[in-house]
């Protein structure tokens, strides 16, 4: 069983175009949280490569002329995705991943100011405390904040935990 990101590896895309096949159904979701079928995923992504290749190509038409139904097929399609997308963000089903990234980014500043000044109120409550355990305080709460700085580096695998979880369900 494989993540998201060595499937994307080994089909040689990025791991938002396998969020998005998956997505689409065009590669199967992992089953009960074991993982991708590595397997199943390339022989599915071949299957939808080789489907794209047989569909009726643009370039048959002039330069000058566009296929009027593919087209308006197409543009009708966009706006189905485009309503249903906006419909789970109003009802709060959906956030977009750029707001979710804000809004951890401003929750991780707010805990490093929490964090900062928890020596000097430790300091403040007990005045006998020696200074090398304050020394002590002080280290560890900068080791701490410089962990929880880099959390944001984890927020794109957070998320692709959280697709998989919800898609587990259902």
């Amino acid at each position: 069983m494989a993540t998201q990101k060595e499937v994307a590896e080994h089909l040689d895309v990025g791991e938002r175009h396998i969020r998005k096949l998956l997505t689409d159904s065009i590669i199967p979701g992992s089953k009960a949280n074991k993982g991708l079928d590595i397997d199943l995923c390339r022989n599915a992504y071949i299957n939808y490569l080789r489907n794209l290749s047989k569909q009726p190509e643009q370039a048959a038409l002039p330069p000058d002329q566009i296929d009027i139904k593919l087209e308006q097929a197409g543009l009708v399609k966009q706006q189905r995705i485009t309503q249903t997308l906006k419909n789970e963000i109003l009802e709060g089903r959906s956030i977009p991943v750029e707001i979710v990234s804000d809004v951890l980014g401003k929750i991780l500043v707010q805990v490093g100011g929490i964090l900062s000044a928890l020596p000097l109120i430790i300091k403040r409550k007990f005045p006998e405390i020696d200074k090398r355990v304050t020394d002590l305080i002080y280290a560890e709460v900068a080791k701490h904040q410089n962990e929880a700085a880099n959390l944001d580096q984890y927020i794109d695998q957070a998320i692709e935990d959280v697709i998989s979880e919800a898609e587990a369900k259902i």
